[in-house]
């Protein structure tokens, strides 16, 4: 996971097919390549009979924002917990959302399940009385979520 792909300059897993990210799964530099994905709700296929989706994850921080080792910085197919959050709802891991949801655990932000959009679109997908905001520090064109206004 500390390795750069030459061919992605992104924490790939070099030759994987389909693409793959290297997502940190141990305290030691080993890493577990996981499926990369496009924003959406049902863009990831099942692995090994369980239920993913697709979520942000920014390996080159934690949780307080500073730097860590990892390289990869994108979108990522994570399994399904058996009973996912709704929106609104608290949480504590990214990944422990619905379909489509990613708990908001940035640096200041709610612990909350918030839609994932993408930062200045032409079309805001948010729901009402919500807008889509750079809390990933991803920039746009790239994943945020929507935020209550």
């Amino acid at each position: 996971p500390t390795i750069l792909d030459p061919a992605t300059k992104n924490g790939t897993c070099p030759g994987a097919n389909p693409a793959s990210a290297c997502v940190r799964r141990a305290y030691e530099d080993l890493g577990e390549c996981r499926e990369l994905c496009t924003f959406g709700v049902a863009t990831c296929a099942a692995r090994d009979g369980l239920r993913q989706h697709c979520v942000y994850l920014d390996a080159t921080v934690d949780s307080l924002g500073a730097p860590t080792r990892d390289t990869f910085k994108g979108l990522a197919c994570f399994p399904l917990v058996n009973d996912p959050k709704n929106e609104g709802q608290d949480c504590s891991y990214f990944d422990e959302c619905a379909d489509g949801f990613q708990c908001n655990v940035v640096l200041a932000g709610d612990r909350k399940c918030r839609a994932l959009c993408i930062v200045g679109a032409a079309q805001d997908t948010c729901p009402s009385g919500r807008s889509c905001r750079d809390v990933f520090k991803s920039g746009t064109g790239n994943p945020g979520l929507c935020i209550p206004n």
